[in-house]
């Protein structure tokens, strides 16, 4: 699922290492100039990319392991079916963006996160659903002051190819 939703904002997927896993923030994915063949230069990585896929690296590492701990606790050995796996993911996606536009609120002054910084995080993960819809007439980046366009977005770009198209 993660692969996906990366593709939306690039074609070559960084293969996570065991550090991504266990420490994204100290690690930076591979630039596509490592990969073989190399790729052009306009598909270099940009702050608001590693933080995407540190955060995706995060929250699912987070994601597994608390999946782990409920199938070996909770459900004496019982495996979660994929559609369960798949909709506590997209929850924890859901909630992190909410919880990232809810931290960029003036009242919390200087340590507020910049609407910047989460825009360039998630701007076309978020933004997917909208741009093929041909009923949209918000402006792009609009998401940031309205959560409530965030419902079922995350959902459809992985229902999708990851672009939008079924």
């Amino acid at each position: 699922m993660n692969e996906d939703i990366w593709k939306i904002r690039h074609p070559f997927w960084p293969e996570p290492r065991l550090a991504s896993v266990i420490c994204p923030e100290l690690i930076s994915p591979p630039q596509p100039s490592n990969q073989l063949p190399p790729l052009p230069p306009a598909t270099r990585l940009l702050p608001g990319d590693i933080r995407l896929y540190k955060t995706l690296m995060q929250e699912g590492a987070r994601q597994i392991w608390k999946l782990r701990c409920e199938r070996k606790i909770d459900r004496n050995d019982t495996d979660l079916t994929e559609s369960e796996v798949q909709n506590r993911w997209l929850d924890t996606l859901q909630r992190r963006i909410t919880t990232e536009i809810n931290a960029t609120h003036k009242k919390f002054g200087k340590s507020a996160l910049k609407k910047e910084t989460v825009f360039d995080t998630w701007e076309n993960v978020v933004e997917a659903k909208t741009m093929h819809d041909p009923s949209n007439t918000e402006p792009k980046g609009s998401w940031i002051e309205n959560t409530g366009v965030l419902v079922g977005i995350v959902e459809q770009i992985l229902q999708t190819d990851g672009r939008g198209h079924q």
